[in-house]
C-alpha cells in the first residue's frame, strides 16, 4: 500500500507536468533498469587497496571477473601487484555467499550496485584517473541523456531562483536530465533528475525532498552515490560527488553571470538571464529562464524538434 500511494503522488505531479507539455514535444516516461550486478565484479570493487585504474587493468589481462578471482598468485605478482593485494585476490572467492546476500537486502531496498565493470557503467567516467569502483543507485538507470548541470552561485537572488526552477522544469519536460549536487535538491524538478550525493542511500530519507525520493523510488528520477550506503558525507565524498556530477553532464547552466568554468572548456556553457550562453566553451548569447531558454539548450545538445516529438543525437554510454 505505500508504494501504491508513493506512486500515485508522483503520478499526481506527473499529470500537472504534462499538462504544460507543448504540442511539438512527446515527453517518453522512464523504466527502471533491471539489471542485476555480478556479485563476482562486486567482491573485486570491495577488495582493500583495489583501484579503478588496476581493476580495469586486470579486466584487459584476464577479460572477466571470475577469471581475475581464480588467477593463480605467480600470474598476480607478474603483472606487480602488491603481496598484500594478491592475497586478497586469492582469498576473495570465500566472501561470494556473503556479497551475494548483501546484493539481495540492497535489492529489497531497491538500491543497485553498479560495479565500474558493467556494460552500463557511464563511459565518461571512465576517463577519470581514478574511477569510481562502484556506484550505488536508487530509481532509473540509465538517466535521461543528454543531461545538464547547474551552478547556482554564491548570490542566487529571489527572481533567479525562480528562473533557474522554471529553466529546470522546461528540461525535465523535454527529457533532458537534470544533475544537481546535495546542496541543491530544492531546485530539482521531481521527473527526471539525477540527485549526485555524497552521503550513503540510507540516510536520503532526512536529506533529500520527499517528491524526489519518492520519485526514484517509482523510477521517475535517480538517486546516486559513490558512498556506501550507510556512509556520512566527508569531504572526500564531496569532492568526488561533484567530479562526477560534472564529468557526467553534457553541459553546465551558470547562475553567476560572472562565472565561466574554465577547467572544462569542452563542456556546454549557458548563463541564465544575464551573461552569455554558448555550446563547446565559446560564449554567444543569453539564456532566459523559461521554456525558450529550455528550446536554446536542446539545440545546442543536438536536440532538434521534428513534428510531434523531439529526435536526439545518438549518445552510448
Amino acid at each position: 500500500m505505500l508504494l501504491q500511494t508513493r506512486c500515485a503522488r508522483v503520478g499526481l505531479d506527473y499529470t500537472i507536468a504534462a499538462s504544460r507539455i507543448p504540442a511539438a514535444v512527446q515527453f517518453t516516461p522512464m523504466t527502471v533498469s533491471p539489471a542485476s550486478p555480478d556479485p563476482e565484479a562486486v567482491l573485486l570493487c570491495q577488495i582493500s587497496a583495489m583501484d579503478g585504474a588496476l581493476l580495469l587493468r586486470l579486466r584487459e589481462r584476464f577479460e572477466t571477473p571470475s577469471a581475475i578471482l581464480h588467477a593463480s598468485s605467480s600470474e598476480l605478482r607478474a603483472l606487480g601487484l602488491p603481496p598484500g593485494l594478491v592475497a586478497r585476490l586469492v582469498a576473495a572467492p570465500r566472501q561470494r555467499a556473503a556479497t551475494e546476500t548483501g546484493l539481495r537486502s540492497l535489492q529489497r531496498m531497491g538500491i543497485r550496485a553498479l560495479t565500474l565493470l558493467a556494460d552500463d557503467y557511464p563511459r565518461s567516467l571512465l576517463e577519470l584517473p581514478h574511477p569510481p569502483l562502484m556506484l550505488y543507485v536508487q530509481g532509473r538507470w540509465p538517466f535521461n541523456q543528454p543531461a545538464v548541470t547547474f551552478d547556482p552561485g554564491d548570490k542566487l537572488d529571489v527572481d533567479r531562483s525562480n528562473a533557474l526552477v522554471a529553466l529546470l522544469a522546461a528540461l525535465s519536460i523535454m527529457s533532458i536530465g537534470i544533475l544537481s549536487s546535495a546542496d541543491h535538491l530544492e531546485l530539482l524538478p521531481a521527473l527526471g533528475s539525477v540527485a549526485v550525493l555524497p552521503f550513503g542511500l540510507l540516510l536520503t530519507r532526512q536529506r533529500v525532498p520527499d517528491l524526489l525520493r519518492e520519485a526514484a523510488l517509482a523510477g521517475d528520477s535517480t538517486l546516486l552515490s559513490l558512498a556506501p550506503v550507510n556512509a556520512q558525507a566527508t569531504p572526500e565524498w564531496e569532492d568526488a560527488a561533484r567530479q562526477i556530477r560534472v564529468k557526467l553532464a553534457d553541459g553546465i547552466i551558470l547562475a553567476d553571470p560572472a562565472e565561466v568554468v574554465s577547467p572544462h572548456p569542452t563542456m556546454h556553457q549557458w548563463h541564465l538571464q544575464s551573461g552569455n550562453v554558448g555550446r563547446r566553451g565559446t560564449l554567444h548569447r543569453s539564456i532566459p529562464g523559461d521554456e525558450a531558454g529550455a528550446q536554446l539548450i536542446a539545440r545546442s545538445l543536438g536536440i532538434r524538434m521534428s513534428g510531434t516529438r523531439i529526435v536526439q543525437q545518438e549518445r552510448l554510454w
